[in-house]
């Protein structure tokens, strides 16, 4: 936040807040990071600051070591600061008033874009539920309910950053990135049945998947079933993903598709390895670079190393 704040002008704040969100990107999904490399500087840099917001509600949702009113309270902290965040022109102004150093990105980001603000609200809406323990009836309840406020809407501000192909429109964008958002959400639950379980989360539906048998032996099998039942509806939200793709602005596609193939490819790794219950999966590097272009090769060994 200091950074920020201190900054000269407004622009070289807004360069320091996409650092601080690229250093947050990279530390947390190497993936993401990886395929975000191919996007144009200025629509990178904003998908950084992006990041930056979503990560940390998770954090609390998920990671720190809290109890679930400490969570919960943290989380109505972030949200008050998301409101009033809201108010300022530029992230220098609101670094300066003492505002987190990822809502002020954010918020220039959502002007420069047209984000609506209520996107950010059912995120953190999401979030909240994850305080606690959870389960969902069917797959509209676990998508609707659920996904919209975790996934689609991230998806949604991407879509408003990308922008459209010129052959295309908002709208159809936008329903991409719902296919695209919700297919890598999927993914990553069925990646974590086991320790979402562990949490109190049970993501895939009981009308499918029922409830866990008490048994070790019949939980495992059970657990497995959930993560293929999982794994199996992100590979039909792939599928229609992959005929929306064309809708994004041209200059974001080799990016998109990326994270499509590159998330697809790792969905297709839990399906087919039963062993992937007990070690979290994972694409190894040279599996990552399989799924990108060869011509662009020379993109990730710089952005690892620099800006």
């Amino acid at each position: 936040m200091k950074a920020i704040a201190t900054a000269p002008t407004e622009r070289e704040a807004r360069v320091r807040s996409s650092d601080f969100g690229r250093s947050v990107l990279r530390e947390y999904s190497t993936s993401f990071f990886t395929v975000t490399r191919f996007l144009p500087t200025q629509t990178r840099r904003r998908v950084e600051e992006i990041y930056a917001a979503v990560r940390y509600p998770d954090e609390i949702a998920d990671t720190f070591d809290l109890n679930n009113s400490d969570r919960k309270e943290l989380l109505e902290v972030w949200l008050d600061q998301f409101q009033i965040s809201s108010g300022f022109d530029g992230a220098k102004e609101c670094a300066l008033a003492g505002m987190p150093a990822a809502l002020c990105g954010f918020q220039a980001v959502s002007k420069e874009t047209s984000i609506p603000p209520e996107y950010y609200l059912a995120f953190m809406g999401a979030m909240k539920l994850d305080v606690g323990d959870i389960s969902f009836d069917s797959w509209s309840d676990l998508i609707d309910k659920y996904v919209y406020g975790s996934a689609t809407v991230v998806g949604y501000f991407l879509a408003h950053v990308y922008g459209s192909a010129i052959t295309s429109n908002h709208s159809s964008t936008l329903a991409a990135a719902k296919n695209l958002a919700v297919a890598l959400q999927l993914t990553n639950f069925a990646r974590d049945v086991k320790e979402d379980y562990l949490q109190g989360r049970q993501y895939a539906p009981t009308n499918v998947a029922g409830l866990p048998p008490e048994n070790i032996a019949g939980f495992r099998e059970w657990t497995r079933h959930c993560q293929v039942l999982l794994a199996q509806e992100a590979e039909r939200w792939f599928e229609k993903a992959s005929k929306g793709m064309d809708t994004y602005s041209e200059d974001c596609l080799t990016a998109t598709n990326a994270c499509l193939n590159v998330y697809r490819r790792l969905n297709r790794k839990i399906l087919s390895d039963p062993k992937s219950i007990d070690s979290r999966a994972s694409l190894s590097m040279r599996e990552k670079l399989s799924e990108l272009p060869v011509s662009k090769y020379w993109v990730i060994p710089s952005a690892f190393l620099g800006r």
